[in-house]
């Protein structure tokens, strides 16, 4: 069961990914709209990259798989808008580079386990966020809490395709999850950079990404960029 090969050789990754500061940050009391907008500039960062591979690579109609619903760069891009980050803006934000390369049915198939995964955690930041910050899905809080009520059966049906098609993938899957839990992890680490300062300087984010061992960044972005209205 490639499932639950999945969940045992990825424990490491997804517990290191629980813990990273910058979505946990969201959980904090003294959370506002100013470090939620940033925090979504950051997870943009990624899945925008991510996702357009996913799109691209494989044809998802012929598997007869909807991959449109499950898509979050649209829910980022219009919590995004609502924070006050216009097109603009958006086209300047980083994206990261350091990205597994999604050039199958089984490498996208390991990437969506972990994006598809990401949604469960989503809940427990919706329950504080939500109250915490006024926010429902309607008013900036569509990307962590992305299928609403429905992700448990999101879940169960996205376990079904990949149970159906892994036969003779087995091990993409399992090198891309992996890849792609470790470009997450590299990249809310380095967004959470971004935290240590009252204001980062536009030019100056490459410079704290690169120091934190990573070269995979382009675009600015500062606090006055990424802050809600």
């Amino acid at each position: 069961m490639i499932m639950e090969r999945l969940k045992a050789e990825t424990r490491i990754h997804h517990n290191r990914l629980e813990n990273e500061p910058l979505s946990r940050g969201l959980t904090a009391a003294d959370v506002d709209r100013a470090r939620y907008a940033r925090v979504l500039a950051v997870y943009y960062g990624v899945y925008a990259p991510l996702e357009a591979q996913l799109e691209s690579t494989v044809d998802w109609r012929q598997l007869g798989f909807d991959l449109a619903p499950r898509l979050k760069t649209p829910l980022l891009v219009r919590d995004l808008a609502l924070m006050g980050i216009g097109a603009d803006q958006l086209s300047a934000l980083p994206q990261c580079s350091r990205l597994p390369q999604i050039s199958d049915l089984g490498a996208a198939i390991g990437c969506m386990y972990v994006l598809e995964g990401s949604t469960l955690g989503g809940q427990l930041i919706t329950r504080h966020i939500g109250p915490a910050l006024h926010l429902n899905a309607d008013n900036g809080l569509a990307f962590f809490n992305s299928y609403g009520p429905d992700v448990g059966p999101m879940w169960k049906a996205f376990k079904q395709f990949a149970e159906t098609h892994a036969a003779g993938r087995e091990e993409a899957i399992i090198t891309a999850a992996g890849a792609t839990f470790e470009a997450l992890e590299h990249w809310l680490g380095a967004g959470a950079l971004l935290f240590d300062r009252d204001y980062v300087p536009n030019a100056a984010l490459t410079a704290i990404v690169k120091n934190s061992g990573s070269n995979a960044v382009s675009g600015p972005l500062s606090r006055n960029s990424a802050s809600a209205n």
